[in-house]
């Protein structure tokens, strides 16, 4: 009897030394799981910033060329008008002398045929040079008109293109944002 109860308590001892084991060892697996886990996650959100953070950059990057663009589209059509106004000018004044010639030279036509008509004909004189001028200053007010219109489409032009690459830049940090959260909540499932 007393071998059997020695035998028996070896043998209870040794199950109990066993399940000691087996407890540090499962213990220690589930913290070498737990890192491994704990590492993947924060690996996870390293890279959704990251993503994120690319994201916004690209997005600036976007806004500012879109910025550059419109200030040249800007530059160049108000250049582009600039000339326009100044070709129109010059126009009007050739305008005007080249009637101030042709009025002169029928003044002198008509006062050599005959003085007494000189005054007749320099009111017929005036008369043409205030309808040229009067033409030379609507072809300078239709081309500043022309300009003012083709520098505010080019600002509306301009104006939407900026709008346009903010929201896109806006969806394309909102849409970084969802697939990081979606990629951290998939790492978490993951860990679990």
């Amino acid at each position: 009897m007393a071998v059997a109860k020695n035998l028996v308590d070896e043998a209870m001892l040794a199950a109990k030394k066993d399940v000691e084991e087996a407890k540090v060892a499962a213990r220690q697996e589930v913290e070498r799981a737990m890192a491994g886990t704990n590492r993947e996650i924060s690996n996870a959100m390293v890279a959704a910033q990251t993503d994120v953070e690319e994201a916004k950059i690209a997005a600036k990057k976007d806004v500012e060329e879109a910025k550059v663009a419109a200030r040249d589209e800007i530059a160049a059509a108000m250049a582009a008008t600039k000339l326009d106004v100044e070709d129109a000018k010059i126009a009007a004044k050739l305008d005007a002398e080249d009637a101030k010639d042709a009025a002169r030279q029928e003044v002198e036509a008509v006062t050599a045929a005959n003085k007494l008509d000189v005054k007749a004909a320099m009111a017929v004189a005036k008369n043409l040079v205030d309808e040229a001028m009067l033409a030379a200053k609507k072809d300078v007010e239709e081309a500043k008109v022309a300009a003012r219109q083709e520098v505010e489409r080019a600002m509306a032009a301009t104006k939407r293109e900026i709008s346009n690459a903010m929201v896109a830049a806006q969806t394309d940090v909102e849409e970084a944002k969802i697939a990081a959260k979606k990629d951290v909540e998939e790492a978490k499932v993951a860990a679990r």
